[in-house]
């Protein structure tokens, strides 16, 4: 059986692909931009995607798949990355940019079934939530758009809100009372855990038996 240094070096090969045109084999592409990648790595990572570049699909025949009616390439640019590199770079977004950048991934990665690009993606939203109102705001734009699909992108924004309450009546959260004026959904989710708060204070005082 392989060890954790095997595998590691194994990963750190495939990200050696990454930007590279070495055996490629497929092209994905979104607007004016197009990537150069591998069937094999399609597939290890989506079997929605393997079912496209394996299957009598159009897109098999032509060795192409073309996202840009429902995507924008800052987003199937970081897909491509995370493909090879288990991860993706933000470094040249702001937290308004960063933050719509990781709800988008999340929905990309529900919709070919990529569960670790879910988690990624879901990691570095979290890590967001303590900015400033409007970076709150802006979550709650992009995750409310498709609360059946981000249900636990706005599970963690409601909670982040609530721990930060005081944002509602100092007059510092304008343009996050602006989102929950625009988005009754959001409303009412913060307002129903604000309200049940004391009584979960209160059962956290209840011993255990």
């Amino acid at each position: 059986m392989a060890d954790d240094s095997t595998r590691l070096e194994l990963c750190s090969k495939l990200k050696d692909f990454h930007r590279q045109d070495k055996l490629t084999d497929f092209v994905i592409v979104c607007g004016d931009r197009k990537w150069n990648v591998h069937r094999f790595v399609l597939a290890l990572h989506s079997d929605v995607l393997r079912r496209a570049c394996s299957s009598g699909f159009k897109e098999a025949h032509e060795r192409l798949i073309d996202l840009s009616a429902d995507h924008d390439p800052v987003v199937i640019e970081a897909l491509v990355e995370y493909m090879y590199t288990f991860n993706y770079s933000v470094y040249s977004l702001d937290e308004l940019e960063a933050i719509e950048l990781h709800a988008n991934l999340y929905l990309l990665g529900d919709k070919y079934n990529i569960e670790g690009l879910c988690e990624v993606a879901t990691d570095a939203f979290i890590s967001l939530l303590k900015g400033p109102p409007e970076v709150l705001a802006k979550a709650a734009k992009v995750a409310y758009a498709y609360p059946d699909v981000t249900t636990i992108l706005c599970e963690e924004l409601v909670d982040a809100v609530v721990e930060r309450k005081e944002l509602l009546s100092n007059g510092k959260g304008t343009v996050l009372l602006s989102a929950m004026r625009e988005n009754d959904s959001f409303a009412r989710d913060v307002e129903k855990i604000i309200a049940f708060e004391p009584v979960r204070k209160r059962l956290a005082l209840v011993p255990d038996r």
